[in-house]
């Protein structure tokens, strides 16, 4: 299987930070690697070009995003990445297929082209897994999937409906057992990607 691994790590912030993504997305090869699958990664604060990104996407039967939640969604870079890559012409999705002439509501978002694509949206956060899950905490009950769901329209909006279950780190200035949880992300790849 082909596996790009997106690096949405974020060095630039309040506290050294961006150390975690980099080291899980080098597990995410390493392990996908030893299983043996063909895995390449793009850094996106090291630069890229739309147009290669997107023929990567297009060769690739899975994309893994790895990044920090950054003022609860995706990091401006990665945003950016993804608006960038996303709209290389008429390489996702046909654009213009709904118009005044075919007004159809019912086929709006089903014009892209990466249907046999699937993706694994990874984080890590400062925010304790309890804020997500405690109704009377900071996120009123809403778990971390309700937060990612523009990050998962963005892929279904090119025709990505298969999304393997991620793999979500919190609490990382807190929780003293950040070694077990990447002992656990390679576990979770071995179970998904076996």
């Amino acid at each position: 299987m082909k596996i790009l691994v997106i690096n949405g790590t974020q060095t630039k912030g309040i506290k050294p930070i961006g150390k975690l993504n980099n080291s899980l997305s080098e597990i995410s090869k390493q392990v996908l690697t030893e299983l043996g699958h063909e895995v390449t990664e793009t850094i996106v604060e090291q630069g890229y070009d739309p147009e290669i990104e997107a023929d990567k996407f297009i060769a690739s039967d899975v994309i893994i995003f790895h990044f920090p939640i950054w003022w609860f969604g995706q990091p401006w870079t990665v945003k950016k990445y993804i608006d960038e890559v996303y709209t290389v012409p008429f390489k996702f999705y046909q654009p213009g297929t709904r118009n005044p002439s075919n007004p159809n509501p019912n086929i709006y978002g089903k014009s892209g082209f990466l249907q046999n694509k699937r993706v694994m949206i990874n984080t890590t956060q400062a925010a304790p897994l309890e804020a997500y899950t405690n109704p009377t905490l900071f996120m009123e009950g809403h778990l971390i999937d309700e937060l990612l769901r523009p990050i998962y329209l963005q892929n279904k909006f090119v025709g990505i409906n298969d999304f393997i279950p991620g793999f979500h780190i919190y609490d990382v200035y807190v929780d003293t057992n950040i070694k077990l949880k990447i002992d656990e992300y390679k576990e979770h790849l071995k179970k998904y990607f076996n």
